[in-house]
């Protein structure tokens, strides 16, 4: 404590309220002042955000990606056997090696290069586990059911099995072993069907998603459903190789049945060309009546 006394309490008046002020003007932000001129970013200023943002890429890092590059390199001529992927991939390891010396901002562009290489021989290593795993079983899987079809087309087609068959028949009109070999032709054409593709995405393009595995199951069962719709399309006389309406005639071409049979379990979009045409045929009847009695604002109520 000092006896003596403050000399601005000995200052006039008008130089005490300036000195106040002076100090509220120092605390104040050149931020928080609007209407301020913005100060100038220097260039050493910008240098150092750049440095900031490159710190992340080390020389360690980019060694560290070298190594995966001739990682990569090794694993494609030890896993790929088609010439054509190989190629692609080496092109895209080149790439990413191009990038990298060129300049460290091409960085994160080879690293994606070499993460694309990576992803795609984990994926054929997947795929050659996968094939000797859920193939084989799908493959045998297969193979059961298609001997479990033969076994029936043969049960039902003998003597005097097939004639008992017929006796028991629900519609006078229906064949019923006609009926039953449609529908196991339709499970044959599914089961070759599976076995194409198991092919196909095995052996020939090896791109076999295990996670596809309920399509090859289903398919054989739903070959037999749809050789229940064509024989139904068939009989009920959609096509001229049908007896149509005529009682107590059954189908006259059996055998041009079970090849619709075969094929639309084999290639189910064979069955959409048939559900198309005979949704024209109900088109044309229907629209020939609807047009007479359609009144003016019935059509926009159909659009909406």
């Amino acid at each position: 404590m000092s006896d003596q006394p403050d000399s601005s309490a000995f200052k006039p008046l008008d130089e005490r309220i300036e000195e106040g002020n002076t100090e509220e003007n120092e605390h104040v932000l050149p931020e928080d002042r609007p209407m301020r001129a913005v100060f100038p970013v220097l260039e050493s200023e910008r240098e150092k955000v750049v440095t900031k943002g490159n710190e992340f890429i080390t020389p360690e890092r980019i060694q560290a990606l070298h190594e995966r590059a001739s990682h990569a390199l090794e694993r494609i001529r030890a896993e790929v056997n088609k010439i054509e992927l190989a190629g692609q991939l080496f092109d895209k390891i080149e790439r990413a090696r191009q990038l990298l010396f060129e300049a460290e901002e091409n960085f994160e562009e080879g690293e994606r290069l070499i993460v694309e290489v990576e992803h795609r021989l984990d994926f054929i290593a997947r795929v050659k586990q996968a094939s000797r795993t859920v193939g084989l079983r799908l493959f045998g899987y297969e193979l059961f059911v298609f001997l479990m079809l033969i076994a029936v087309f043969v049960i039902t087609n003998i003597e005097p099995q097939a004639s008992q068959i017929n006796r028991v028949s629900p519609f006078a009109s229906v064949n019923l072993v006609q009926f039953i070999n449609t529908l196991l032709w339709g499970g044959f054409g599914g089961v070759v069907g599976a076995l194409y593709a198991l092919w196909k995405h095995i052996a020939a393009e090896q791109d076999f998603d295990p996670q596809y595995a309920l399509w090859y199951i289903t398919n054989p069962l739903l070959g037999i459903a749809l050789g229940a719709f064509v024989f139904l399309v068939f009989q009920a006389g959609f096509f001229s190789l049908t007896a149509g309406i005529e009682e107590n005639v059954t189908i006259r071409s059996a055998l041009v049945i079970y090849v619709f049979a075969w094929v639309s379990g084999f290639k189910q979009n064979v069955v959409y060309e048939i559900v198309r045409r005979i949704l024209d045929v109900f088109r044309v009847e229907l629209g020939g009546k609807t047009e007479e009695t359609q009144k003016p604002g019935s059509a926009e109520e159909e659009r909406k």
